[in-house]
């Protein structure tokens, strides 16, 4: 992490760049400077941090008590663009660079119960038909996604729970999907990325039974 410092390199504090990183920035921030538009009166760093965007984060790092973000709280973190799409943050120390939707949830079961219906095909399909589409595919699934009657978690329910644990099965046999396909790619001198993720993912998401049994209870949850 970089410190702020607005006395130092151009925002951010002198000790904590190394002198190629101190270069780098200088220079960037001259492209900056010389390329945003008349009416823009933000310098680079505080455009990157902008709304605190990124500070807010690591203020949930460090268990700030501003923001009261136990590390010990698993976030759920969903995505602005194409299919709806969630992931868990237990303790990781992720930070989002981009676009930044998140909930704090309550409990492991609640993370995993809202995770398991937003990635399903029947969530996706239930909320295509209210996203824009822009030349890349769809997109805004943020400002729709909770337009979609779910509802609110509930561990006395015993649909909720079963929901809840099919999804950490779903999310180990994810990991052991995609390990197993890096490694075999990598075998085979081929590289991955985030394309073939996507792609390998939802092939073994329409054949997985257990996916299919999580579709049946989502179905049951929400139509």
């Amino acid at each position: 992490m970089i410190e702020r410092d607005e006395n130092g390199i151009h925002g951010v504090a002198r000790d904590t760049l190394k002198r190629n990183m101190a270069r780098r920035w200088r220079e960037i921030n001259r492209i900056w400077d010389e390329n945003k538009s008349s009416n823009n009166q933000l310098n680079l760093v505080s455009r990157l941090d902008y709304v605190k965007g990124l500070s807010a984060q690591r203020e949930r790092l460090a268990g700030s008590p501003a923001r009261r973000l136990i590390l010990s709280d698993p976030l759920l973190i969903y995505n602005a663009a194409g299919r709806p799409t969630a992931t868990i943050l237990w303790a990781d120390p992720a930070i989002i660079e981009s676009k930044l939707y998140m909930i704090r949830c309550q409990s492991k079961l609640e993370a995993l119960y809202l995770m398991t219906i937003i990635n399903s095909v029947t969530l996706e399909d239930e909320v295509a038909p209210l996203m824009s589409k822009g030349q890349f595919g769809a997109r805004d699934v943020h400002k729709h996604l909770w337009k979609i009657p779910i509802p609110e978690f509930d561990e006395e329910i015993p649909l909720h729970q079963d929901l809840a644990h099919l999804g950490q099965r779903l999310a180990e046999e994810a990991k052991v999907v995609w390990t197993e396909t890096q490694t075999d790619r990598a075998a085979n001198g081929k590289s991955t990325s985030v394309t073939i993720a996507r792609r390998v993912l939802r092939e073994w998401q329409a054949e997985s039974p257990i996916a299919q049994q999580a579709e049946q209870m989502i179905t049951r949850l929400i139509r």
